[in-house]
C-alpha cells in the first residue's frame, strides 16, 4: 500500500519498520490456526518478551514522552533502561520436548519429564496450560504469571488448539478452553478432541468445556467430534 506523500520521510521508516514487525506476529500460521491475540502483540514483538503486564502500561509512557526522538517503543524501552525484570520464557527446542504431552486414557502423562508427572499425580488438583501444534502434538505446563504462559511453548506463534487442563490426582477432570493469549473457538477446540485419541486419550471419557453459538457446553470429546451436541 502506498504511503501518504505528506508522511515524513522518518514517519514513512517508522511506519514501514511498524508493519514489518506486525507480519511476524502471523509467521507460521496454517489452515484452522489460530494466531496470538492483539493484546499480546508488544510481548510477541519485544525480543525479551516482557510480560504484558508490564509492557501495557510502559507502552502508554512511550506514546506521551516528547523527547525521545530515537526510534520505536523497544529502542525507548532500552534508552530509559526501565525495563521490568520478569519476561515470559519462550522455550527452545530442548525445553519444548520436555513438556510433549501425551495421555493414557485419562491420564495426563509426560514421557521426558516424569518428575513433573509424578508431582501432578502427587496433587488432589492442578490446572495445566497446554497448546496443541500443527501436527497434534500437545505440550503442557503450570501457569506461571509473568513467566509462562500459552504463548511460551511455541514462542508466541500460531497454535492448531489451547486451554487448560483440570487434572486431578493425576487423571482428566475436563479441558477447558481458557486462553487469553489464543481464545482458541469451537474450530480449534473441534481438532483438540480429534487430537486426544492420536496422543493416547480416551475421547469416550474426557471430558471438554467451551463456546458453541455463543453457549457453555460440556461434552465428552467422543459427543464433540460424532456432532452428538
Amino acid at each position: 500500500m502506498p504511503l501518504p506523500e505528506e508522511m515524513s520521510e522518518r514517519s514513512k521508516a517508522l511506519w514501514r519498520r511498524a508493519v514489518t514487525k506486525a507480519l511476524r506476529v502471523t509467521e507460521g500460521s496454517f489452515p484452522g490456526s489460530r494466531t496470538i491475540q492483539p493484546d499480546y502483540f508488544l510481548e510477541r514483538l519485544d525480543p525479551m518478551h516482557h510480560s504484558i503486564l508490564d509492557l501495557k502500561p510502559l507502552f502508554r509512557q512511550f506514546q506521551q514522552d516528547r523527547t525521545f526522538t530515537g526510534g520505536d517503543f523497544f529502542e525507548w524501552m532500552e534508552a530509559r533502561q526501565n525495563e521490568p525484570d520478569l519476561m515470559v520464557e519462550y522455550f527452545d527446542a530442548e525445553r519444548l520436548r520436555g513438556q510433549r504431552m501425551h495421555f493414557d486414557g485419562l491420564r495426563v502423562t509426560f514421557p521426558k519429564a516424569r518428575d513433573f508427572e509424578e508431582y501432578l499425580a502427587s496433587l488432589r488438583e492442578e490446572e495445566v496450560i497446554f497448546v496443541l501444534d500443527k501436527d497434534d502434538r500437545f505440550y503442557g505446563d503450570v501457569k506461571l504469571e509473568k513467566q509462562l504462559h500459552h504463548s511460551s511453548f511455541l514462542g508466541g506463534r500460531p497454535v492448531a488448539g489451547a486451554g487448560t487442563i483440570v487434572v486431578r490426582s493425576g487423571l482428566i477432570r475436563v479441558i477447558n478452553d481458557h486462553s487469553g493469549h489464543y481464545q482458541p473457538g469451537s474450530d480449534q477446540m473441534l481438532r483438540v478432541a480429534r487430537a486426544l485419541a492420536g496422543n493416547g486419550g480416551n475421547p469416550n471419557t474426557i471430558r471438554m468445556r467451551f463456546t458453541l453459538n455463543g453457549r457453555r457446553r460440556e461434552l465428552t470429546a467422543a459427543e464433540w467430534i460424532s456432532g452428538n451436541h
